[in-house]
């Protein structure tokens, strides 16, 4: 029975993995002005501050390219860009994307606007831009370069998912938390700048990041998400000056490359989080710590990998005590 429970509880996790691996859902069109939620369960627009007005960058490509929608509500207007328009003579590649339209602000890209992409190579939001939405940039595989607008405030689930080119980002300073699958598949992602007021790391924000050797996490962050990770190709993680007390399930699963993981405030891990860790050498966690079955957190692990430099055989098993249901 127990073993059917664990195996229940594992697919469980699975499906809910994966309900962030889509770039599936449609850009809604509307004429109507806008002020909805960012749609990832977790957060939404409505404190977005709309500049009051904004000059168009001389560089920026012509609007007649692009869709645009009312954003906003009667006291403050702006615009988000939400697709393609049907003029194709002439559709830039390397977009640097327009900061104002009909005398107001371009504030963001909405949802899905240029999902799945295949023609796009470079971005450029300039200072008018303050949120990108769900999935704006899903499955634009040649996108290699990005440059984001230090006023970004938001940046919404999948937004940047499976962009197989992009080999580098800088996160703006005023994120304090990323979504699920950020930059999920970014395969060729090397480096990752993250800004310091980040507190938020979601699921699968860099799960399938292979180029992705190592990055630095910032001392506010106090959580990070399920699979957040997995299967990238992070060789070293320091969490220890940082508030994270948990290292979710399946949160460096796959990561065939880590080596250590320094953890000291940690105090909980999850299922499967060093599953098929397969040149896991150190954790260091803390002396308290408790963990998921040792059996599935390690499974696929080096025989003599040490946690705060003892064998597995010698770990003492910490688990939280049963609720009393009051039967």
């Amino acid at each position: 029975m127990k073993k059917i429970t664990t195996i229940l509880l594992l697919l469980t996790l699975a499906f809910g993995v994966m309900a962030f691996a889509a770039c599936g859902d449609k850009p809604t069109e509307s004429g109507s002005v806008s002020t909805g939620a960012l749609g990832d369960g977790a957060d939404t627009d409505e404190d977005i501050d709309v500049p009051a007005s904004a000059e168009n960058d001389p560089d920026a490509a012509d609007v007649k390219y692009f869709k645009f929608e009312l954003y906003g509500n009667s006291m403050s207007k702006g615009y988000m860009i939400t697709g393609w328009s049907d003029v194709t003579d002439g559709r830039p590649t390397e977009i640097i994307f327009p900061t104002a339209y009909n005398k107001l602000p371009v504030v963001g890209i909405a949802q899905g606007a240029f999902r799945n992409d295949k023609t796009i190579t470079k971005i450029t939001l300039g200072d008018s831009f303050r949120l990108i939405k769900k999935r704006a940039f899903c499955g634009c595989e040649n996108i290699e370069s990005v440059n984001l607008s230090a006023k970004i405030t938001k940046i919404a689930a999948s937004a940047f998912r499976d962009c197989k080119k992009l080999t580098s980002v800088a996160v703006p300073e005023k994120i304090t938390r990323l979504y699920g699958s950020t930059f999920s598949g970014c395969e060729s992602l090397v480096s990752v700048t993250l800004p310091e007021k980040l507190v938020y790391l979601g699921v699968k924000v860099f799960e399938g990041c292979k180029a992705l050797k190592s990055v630095e996490i910032p001392k506010s962050v106090t959580e990070i998400g399920t699979a957040c990770f997995m299967n990238s190709g992070v060789e070293k993680i320091s969490l220890s000056l940082t508030g994270i007390k948990a290292i979710p399930v399946d949160c460096f699963s796959g990561c065939e490359n880590l080596t250590s993981v320094a953890a000291s405030k940690v105090t909980k891990v999850g299922l499967g989080a060093f599953y098929g860790c397969e040149k896991l050498k150190s954790v260091t966690v803390s002396s308290n710590c408790e963990f998921g079955m040792l059996s599935l957190t390690f499974k696929g692990c080096p025989e003599d990998v040490k946690v705060n430099n003892k064998p597995l055989s010698d770990i003492e098993i910490i688990t939280p005590p049963s609720e009393d249901t009051g039967a």
